[in-house]
């Protein structure tokens, strides 16, 4: 007698990253792979959009001609470089040359600009190339971006005025316009030398503060309606490379005593060492503790927390006569600064050697709690290039209400890949292969705060560029795969799999493509077809008779399959140029097992 066929249903559908446990054993709602995608606030999975070049206007132009003379080398451009405003290529810069020949390449750096269309460099010993056209050699920047802030400051007007200013490995500073476009800042101050590879900053009185690791660059500071240029922070401070404004001073560690929290004067960050009533303060020296201070967290709820490598502390009070230090943790502290991250007003996380933390602000007046955000993806976390983790950097969006780390994964040896928390659904997904060395976030003109990479080649991309495509060009790889599912909870059981279903809108006429696996037979590969009924802005959209304002409708769509297993995997991908997918749940028809089934692993 035929049975009745019955429905397995995920809706919403908004499990993330879970690789804490076996694939054949996560949760249904779970991903062993969530690439590409975001979580919207419906509770859906949506291919995050594109990715654009921030600067767009420093696309290095073609090389037309390339001259030697001695050990000096000459390119020149198809175009302008803009030498005046160093938006394509500044002297200092280093660059890498390819395509001509072997002893003509090489990692150099720009030693003259001549003109608006040539650069000039300083090669190894003399070279004998002919003055040849050619269309072959390219030119590409050989440095990263280390540090990106939106600084906001008050000019002499009292408007508040809007910069990108970015720190280069190199080391050199940099300023963007509205439009994208770069123009060096000279450094007045103190020479850097090139191990500034960690770079805090910090603004206070309307200046934006750096902060180097190296420990002979010393702390910077730049406020344009007071010099051009960048300076050294003024009044002997401490050499610190962490700093953090709380209560209206500026606190910082020392590189010279790593166990030392130093705070400037009220309302002025140069003052120091006693003067006004600035201070320090020691935090339980002598401790043991293997790195001393790393992070000074952003303060919240009043109170100021600083960890050092295994410990984190609460500074407490309003004013140097009554600071004091109280234990938080004497297990977990924290690895970066820049891993420091604030999430509105009442939460932190941050990165420590054993995972992603957050610190929140709990009911009680004055009380805070602890919690581990990593579990799910601890054993991901652990396969992060470990001797990098000073070099994770994050950043909050609330657009996306979700909070992102920049990290090292495996072997890598800058960072390559984003990992994010979203926190209305308390769950991790991933964008892959990336240049993002450093992160950041802008504030734009419609209010939206946009996610900004600084890569290793010198560009800034910026993030959700409203297209569905990196570049304009590039398809992005949404890639989201499942655990092994088992429809009546039972692994054991063999079930008759006939029907598969999605829950999506359509948005346009796209594909996606969904792979099939029952048991370790072989992958079934189905496409389901989105078919908009509307007209879409900027291609199908005709003014007059398409009709604004409309969005697909959520519905169910299905295709038959055909498998008998216990299990089955979901595969969903596409990478189609300029094309999204929604998907919101997921719905699996099957037939039971009948009662006199075998039971694998018995024998007669």
């Amino acid at each position: 007698m035929p049975r009745r066929t019955q429905f397995f249903q995920l809706s919403p559908w908004n499990g993330g990253l879970n690789s804490s446990v076996d694939p054949g054993m996560i949760p249904p709602q779970d991903l062993v792979i969530a690439d590409n995608m975001l979580f919207a606030t419906s509770g859906s999975r949506l291919k995050r959009q594109g990715f654009d070049y921030l600067d767009a206007s420093s696309a290095i132009p073609a090389v037309t001609h390339r001259a030697s003379t001695g050990t000096t080398r000459t390119l020149t451009f198809a175009s302008a470089i803009d030498a005046a405003d160093n938006d394509k290529l500044a002297v200092g810069e280093p660059i890498t040359v390819t395509g001509g020949p072997a002893a003509y390449n090489g990692n150099v750096i720009i030693s003259a600009i001549p003109s608006s269309t040539t650069i000039e460099y300083t090669g190894v010993g003399s070279l004998s190339e002919s003055t040849t056209s050619t269309s072959a050699i390219t030119v590409t920047r050989n440095h990263s971006v280390l540090a990106i802030h939106d600084y906001w400051r008050t000019d002499g007007s009292n408007v508040k005025v809007q910069s990108l200013v970015t720190v280069t490995s190199t080391p050199q500073f940099f300023k963007y316009d509205a439009d994208g476009k770069r123009t060096m800042i000279t450094n007045a101050g103190t020479a850097l030398n090139t191990a500034a590879l960690i770079v805090n900053t910090e603004v206070m009185n309307d200046r934006l503060i750096f902060a180097f690791d190296a420990s002979g660059n010393t702390p910077k500071k730049y406020r344009p309606e007071t010099s051009a240029d960048v300076q050294d922070l003024g009044g002997t401070p401490p050499n610190f490379s962490l700093c953090r404004t709380h209560l209206a001073r500026l606190w910082t560690n020392d590189k010279t005593n790593k166990d030392r929290l130093h705070y400037s004067g009220t309302g002025d960050p140069e003052k120091w060492n006693g003067a006004a009533d600035s201070g320090y303060l020691d935090i339980d020296p002598g401790d043991g503790d293997s790195e001393g201070i790393t992070i000074i967290h952003p303060p919240f709820k009043g109170d100021l927390f600083v960890t050092k490598g295994r410990k984190t502390y609460r500074v407490v009070g309003n004013s140097p006569e009554n600071f004091q230090i109280v234990p938080v943790s004497l297990g977990i502290g924290g690895v970066s600064q820049r891993s420091s991250v604030a999430i509105d007003l009442d939460e932190i996380v941050y990165c420590s050697q054993k995972g992603i933390h957050a610190l929140s602000a709990t009911d009680t007046y004055g009380d805070f709690s602890g919690a581990f955000l990593s579990t799910k993806i601890q054993p991901t976390f652990n396969s992060f290039n470990l001797g990098r983790l000073k070099y994770i950097q994050g950043a909050y969006i609330p657009d996306l209400n979700s909070v992102c780390f920049a990290v090292s994964e495996g072997s890598d040896t800058a960072n390559g890949d984003l990992y994010f928390y979203n926190f209305q659904v308390k769950e991790w997904f991933r964008w892959p292969s990336l240049s993002c060395q450093s992160i950041g976030t802008k504030i734009n003109s419609a209010g939206e705060t946009k996610l900004l990479l600084g890569t290793n080649n010198g560009r800034i991309l910026e993030a959700m560029n409203d297209e569905y495509s990196d570049f304009g060009t590039t398809g992005i790889a949404y890639r989201v795969k499942t655990g092994t599912i088992y429809v009546d909870g039972n692994p054991n059981s063999v079930k008759g799999f006939k029907r598969l279903t999605f829950l999506y809108k359509p948005i346009g006429d796209y594909e996606f493509t969904c792979q099939v696996r029952i048991d370790n037979h072989p992958v079934q590969s189905y496409s389901f077809a989105q078919e908009s009924s509307s007209d879409l802005m900027g291609t199908t959209f005709t003014v007059g008779s398409s009709e604004l304002g409309v969005s697909g409708v959520l519905s169910p769509y299905s295709v038959q399959i055909d498998g008998y297993g216990r299990g089955i995997t979901l595969e969903i991908t596409q990478s189609g140029t300029s094309e999204q997918v929604e998907i919101y749940g997921v719905i699996i028809e099957y037939e039971p097992a009948d009662l006199a089934q075998e039971v694998i692993g018995e024998s007669a």
